[in-house]
């Protein structure tokens, strides 16, 4: 049954906590207390933006093609000016903003990517900053222990199914420098889990999973693995390990 706009929303505010604290590393790199407007290209259910409001002369901006997200968005974030685009065509003058940032989005444009990024280039001020806050690298997932290794393997599989890009995160300085940025940085996500919890998110993790692998993988195979999941969080000796990398650039002057 496939999820609605509420429970989407939910997992999206999951993922923003994992990296609330890399998003406030990367703003206090890009003088945010100094930066007036922003824009979120990719914004989804607002789950990124409702965090954006600490000064009230900011102006922040949100851009999607999800209708229904957008809609979902504009009730719980008010304060946020939404509008429904393509990240290829972004509805705004050049030198608009002086931080624009993506998160958990350029993998799902393996073949626009680049050119998202000169979109993201051209709407930001000269000397402003573009980042892409949390790009994943699936192919390097690590999964201890190693009866649990072929959930790396399928989730992989079920994003190429999508269309995504598994790798996405290790091609961000390229990427970035092929855009045209200057004082590029390009680091990855800490992430940290308490030996012997199973993690409040796990639940929404596996409903992800059995929806993206639903036409792909057996429900007993799924059943099996999610019951060695859990077993594992729950006995200590659980390691997952998803590279999650971010860019940061400066447009030129």
């Amino acid at each position: 049954m496939p999820r609605t706009i509420e429970q989407w929303h939910a997992r999206f505010v999951e993922q923003s906590a994992w990296t609330a604290p890399l998003r406030a590393f990367l703003f206090s790199q890009v003088n945010m207390e100094q930066s007036s407007r922003l824009l979120e290209v990719g914004c989804g259910t607002g789950a990124i933006t409702q965090s954006l409001h600490d000064q009230s002369s900011r102006q922040v901006h949100g851009i999607d093609k999800s209708f229904a997200s957008l809609d979902f968005a504009d009730q719980t974030d008010s304060l946020t000016n939404f509008s429904c685009a393509d990240a290829l065509a972004l509805p705004f003058q050049p030198d608009y903003f002086d931080i624009t940032f993506c998160h958990y989005f350029l993998l799902w444009l393996p073949g626009h990517a680049l050119d998202t990024l000169h979109e993201m280039i051209r709407v930001t001020r000269p000397g402003g900053a573009v980042l892409a806050m949390a790009e994943p690298a699936y192919t390097k997932r690590i999964d201890y222990p190693q009866n649990l290794e072929p959930l790396g393997n399928l989730q992989t599989l079920a994003l190429e199914k999508q269309g995504a890009d598994p790798a996405m995160g290790l091609r961000l300085p390229e990427l970035f420098s092929q855009a045209g940025l200057k004082e590029i940085r390009f680091g990855q996500s800490g992430f940290q889990n308490t030996v012997g919890e199973v993690p409040d998110w796990l639940d929404s993790e596996w409903d992800t999973f059995k929806d993206d692998l639903r036409e792909l993988v057996p429900s007993s195979e799924l059943n099996d693995l999610e019951t060695l999941d859990r077993q594992a969080w729950a006995n200590g000796s659980r390691i997952l390990h998803i590279p999650t990398f971010y860019g940061i650039g400066i447009v030129k002057e």
